[in-house]
């Protein structure tokens, strides 16, 4: 059966979150949500504002 997305924006966009996963990467918000930065201050033993700092410094990055 013909998958009725496949030539649509959504169909792109599938097949292109499916690429992603198969090379290990991740497709993440620009901003951490409440969890994302209460889970990082727990894992690096900070307080939540640094880590929020810390996440949208890697987000920001461009790998250089």
């Amino acid at each position: 059966m013909k998958d009725k997305h496949a030539n649509s924006r959504v169909g792109l966009a599938l097949k292109m979150v499916d690429l992603y996963g198969k090379c290990d990467l991740s497709l993440v918000p620009n901003e951490p949500t409440d969890e994302m930065t209460a889970a990082g201050a727990a894992a690096g033993d900070v307080s939540p504002e640094v880590a929020m700092l810390i996440y949208k410094a890697m987000v920001r990055s461009d790998g250089s």
